[in-house]
């Protein structure tokens, strides 16, 4: 079940052609509980609806993990509820944090993926690659062209 709340009053004059919403939230449901919850400063509707320009977000993975995402700018589907991240995006799982400047998040597949630099820190390494394949249900993340560097704390 797709629960849409937002939380928005209309600014005026819109961006572009559509509506600009403020203080924007989307929560995705799962029976009675939230599966993730989108936040954005601003979104801008567009003509058609179908997706959303976002700026300032933050997505709340609660299942299965509890990973957190954040961008300076996004762009959401709300026929797919898959998400583009740009700007800024950081990825914080429960023992490590990634930085990339694009990401995408495909909500069928549970995967967040990039193909820019990333880097990725946890209390004992610091990694750099190219590319990204996160695992949402298992927090697994995978990368290439792999430099790290051990910390011995």
């Amino acid at each position: 079940m797709f629960g849409l709340r937002h939380d928005a009053t209309v600014s005026s004059p819109p961006l572009k052609s559509g509506s600009l919403l403020e203080l924007f939230r989307i929560v995705q449901k799962e029976g009675d509980s939230s599966k993730w919850e989108l936040l954005a400063k601003q979104a801008d509707l567009g003509k058609n609806m179908k997706t959303a320009e976002l700026e300032s977000l933050r997505l709340n993975i609660y299942k299965p993990s509890g990973l957190i995402v954040s961008a300076k700018q996004g762009l959401y589907d709300f026929s797919t509820r898959n998400m583009e991240f740009l700007g800024d995006v950081a990825i914080k799982g429960k023992s490590w944090s990634l930085t990339t400047q694009k990401a995408d998040w495909n909500d069928s597949d549970g995967f967040i993926t990039s193909a820019e630099p990333i880097s990725m820190e946890g209390k004992t390494f610091n990694l750099r690659g190219i590319g990204l394949h996160v695992d949402v249900k298992t927090q697994i993340a995978r990368t290439s062209e792999v430099t790290c560097t051990f910390n011995s704390n």
